[in-house]
């Protein structure tokens, strides 16, 4: 494991993609923090994120999680061009030549997609918990680690979205079309979910809820209406009978464990047959 590590290391470090990408992401997540000073005055209308418990315990683990999860194409960027790289520059070729199995390269992919995925949710959970000390006034252990498993579940969603972006890599062989292909599923997936809801309605059973993508989204829901303002809001407009529901469902966790484990699987299966 410690050669694959090494191995996989010394080709990010020579992939300029990956330093422009992994800066590029860095600096954004780190600009998480800069929310907490936005300030939205219009009128009569005020909106200041840090008095509105977007980063307070426990609200901070599932607003942060959730809006880092819309960064993960930048590192799911560098998984892709690392993967294609390796079939464009025959680099895996020469890898299988210098006595690399086919396994152990899999294997590799797969450490590049875990590690991207730990440093990622490492990451978030230092903002979340440096952002949650600041503006919170509870600070007892109790309120503190109340919602701390939006963070496994943030991992989670990343390595199967990875697990994904790792199967259209190696499938298609080209970054471009690979996010091409993404951009089709997701509007597919989208397509597929507003027909079934329109044909049978919006309580019956939706089997476009447990497609790859919406599976993923679904672990995380968004935490805007816990707002204080705009929870007031909505509140009012729904006469008090606003209900939503924030909670991580085992159905939403088995799917997302079902397709990284099956995308892992096709990756693997597609580089066994196929001629490198």
């Amino acid at each position: 494991m410690k050669r694959l590590i090494e191995l996989e290391i010394l080709k990010l470090r020579t992939n300029s993609t990956f330093r422009i990408f992994i800066l590029l992401y860095f600096a954004i997540v780190l600009g998480l923090t800069l929310i907490s000073y936005i300030k939205i005055e219009l009128g009569p209308l005020k909106f200041d994120f840090g008095n509105e418990g977007a980063f307070n315990f426990p609200l901070t683990w599932q607003f942060n999680t959730y809006v880092a999860s819309y960064l993960k194409l930048f590192l799911a960027i560098i998984l892709v061009t690392n993967i294609v790289n390796e079939f464009d520059f025959r680099t895996l070729k020469q890898n299988l030549i210098d006595g690399l199995s086919k396994q152990e390269f899999m294997y590799s992919k797969i450490l590049t997609m875990v590690l991207l995925s730990l440093i990622s949710t490492i990451l978030v959970l230092i903002i979340a918990l440096i952002l949650g000390l600041k503006y919170s006034e509870d600070h007892t252990l109790k309120v503190l680690f109340a919602e701390i498993y939006f963070i496994p579940v943030y991992f989670l969603s990343m390595v199967s979205f990875f697990s994904l972006m790792m199967f259209l890599a190696v499938a298609i062989r080209k970054s471009a079309f690979a996010f091409g292909v993404l951009f089709i599923w997701t509007i597919i997936e989208s397509i597929f979910r507003g027909v079934w809801k329109t044909k049978m309605g919006k309580e019956a059973f939706n089997p476009g809820d447990y497609l790859p993508l919406q599976s993923i989204g679904n672990l995380i829901h968004e935490p805007f209406t816990r707002l204080q303002s705009v929870k007031s809001i909505t509140n009012m407009a729904m006469q008090g009978q606003a209900k939503f529901d924030y909670s991580v469902h085992l159905p939403d966790v088995i799917m997302c464990i079902f397709y990284t484990g099956l995308f892992l699987y096709l990756s693997y299966w597609l580089i066994q047959k196929r001629d490198l």
